[in-house]
């Protein structure tokens, strides 16, 4: 539009992420910036350097002098000045999301992962100081970055996590309350035949299959509603197996998962988890790990010094692997044969 293009030629417009917004409008107007943790969800970064590509620009047709700055994770990015906040409060932190609950719960080592239980399931996992590169339809990302380097992590998504309890709990009524959904699972013994492949939304990582549908797989007449609840809850535990499993292909070593979100108060899913994947499960006592990441990396901003190696969150509880390995790997094997042949159900 020749109005849009007036902009661009007076310097009038800008373009960049949620955090870009909020900031120029919390500094009134006086800063337009961004972290790379966010300027690399927005297919404009060129992971190598650092910084928004050209070639990606004129793909897109967005004017590069529109970009925000792109800055370190922690360090001034400004001053409030003309907003609701009185002037002169420093801005020294910016993270995305979920890299800030990577940060939150202490993953700064390479092997490190985080899974955030919603709606949906997030995971990231440290891979180091060198960006690595998924065959199997994973994300790359920055988890991170200093003044010094930038820290690296692959990202897989499910689309579908606490809303399969949701979903028992509205349309069948079996419980009250999703908090629930453990007590009515703990009063039978899994069943090995019965499988539930949670792709009420589709499919996330790796598939990226949106047109996927639900299953509950080995069905018979004698299947219980603790049973079905069960496999309910396993099957959120196995696609996040899955996805963990592929990101070790890709040459880093899964050394520790920690969790957040309402549903890693579920003991059951977290201990199942811990069976089949063979790493211990780590749950902090403060949940909610997204803001402990962003007030970390303020507190970085600042020049205060904080223990990277670890949370500054307390473990509520450690869940360490119970079942033996044969068992586990039947476990996940017969797993990704069922998902793979609901994915190609509907391709």
């Amino acid at each position: 539009l020749p109005q849009v293009q007036h902009w661009i030629r007076s310097g009038e417009l800008c373009f960049g992420t949620i955090d870009s917004y909020l900031i120029y409008r919390l500094t009134g107007g006086q800063r337009h910036v961004t972290d790379h943790t966010n300027a690399s969800r927005t297919m404009l970064y060129d992971l190598g350097p650092g910084r928004f590509c050209s070639e990606l620009c004129k793909l897109f047709q967005v004017q590069e002098a529109t970009l925000p700055e792109i800055l370190p994770s922690s360090g001034l990015f400004g001053t409030t000045k003309a907003c609701f906040l009185p002037d002169g409060i420093p801005i020294t932190g910016n993270l995305g999301d979920q890299q800030s609950a990577l940060f939150g719960q202490g993953c700064t080592a390479p092997g490190q992962a985080k899974i955030t239980f919603g709606t949906g399931a997030f995971l990231l996992m440290n891979t180091g100081s060198q960006p690595h590169f998924s065959r199997d339809g994973l994300l790359t990302t920055v988890a991170y970055g200093s003044a010094q380097s930038r820290t690296f992590a692959l990202e897989g998504s499910a689309f579908i996590a606490g809303a399969a309890v949701q979903f028992l709990r509205d349309n069948f009524g079996w419980f009250n309350d999703a908090a629930h959904s453990e007590d009515l699972a703990m009063e039978s013994e899994r069943d090995p035949g019965l499988m539930f492949i949670p792709a009420l939304a589709g499919l996330g990582a790796p598939y990226w299959n949106p047109d996927a549908r639900g299953a509950l797989l080995g069905l018979t007449r004698g299947a219980s509603r603790a049973q079905i609840t069960r496999s309910v809850l396993e099957g959120v535990a196995l696609q996040n197996v899955q996805i963990l499993q592929l990101m070790e292909q890709s040459g880093t070593k899964l050394s520790r998962v920690a969790v957040d979100g309402k549903m890693s108060r579920n003991n059951l899913l977290m201990q199942f988890l811990s069976d089949v994947l063979g790493v211990e499960i780590v749950r902090p006592h403060n949940i909610d790990t997204t803001a402990t990441g962003a007030a970390r990396a303020a507190l970085l901003g600042i020049g205060h010094p904080i223990d990277l190696t670890g949370s500054s969150n307390a473990i509520e509880r450690v869940f360490t692997p119970q079942m033996d390995r044969n068992s586990a790997n039947a476990i996940a094997k017969l797993w990704v044969n069922a998902v793979r042949t609901i994915d190609g159900l509907y391709r």
